[in-house]
């Protein structure tokens, strides 16, 4: 699968979370970057750079990486989105399904979306 589809497919799950009402005047995209040795970093991780925009107010990610690997890898594991407004900002929340197969996953866990 390609960073495309899969940023697409990232993008139609948060969609199903929000209001119907509000999708028409929401901008959501997400543009990523992904360096799949994982050596730039040096601990086994993938290195990602990850933007979210929604509405127009940029969201950031911390572990988006290991997420969107899996979709692009299709293993073994899932994820889990939550969509809160809370203070007038949209988070996007994300719980995944560890599994302990792949070079992907070294111990940390992830953070959630953070607004910048």
């Amino acid at each position: 699968m390609s960073i495309v589809n899969a940023s697409v497919r990232v993008i139609d799950e948060i969609q199903k979370m929000l209001p119907e009402e509000d999708l028409q005047s929401r901008n959501l995209r997400i543009a990523a970057r992904i360096d799949l040795d994982g050596d730039k970093i040096g601990r086994g991780f993938q290195l990602f750079q990850s933007e979210l925009t929604l509405n127009d107010q940029i969201q950031a990610f911390e572990g988006f990486n290991i997420i969107v690997a899996n979709i692009l890898l299709q293993m073994y594991g899932s994820f889990t989105l939550t969509c809160v407004e809370k203070n007038g900002k949209t988070r996007i929340n994300i719980i995944p399904e560890r599994s302990f197969t792949s070079q992907l996953y070294k111990g940390e866990t992830l953070g959630t979306a953070k607004n910048i």
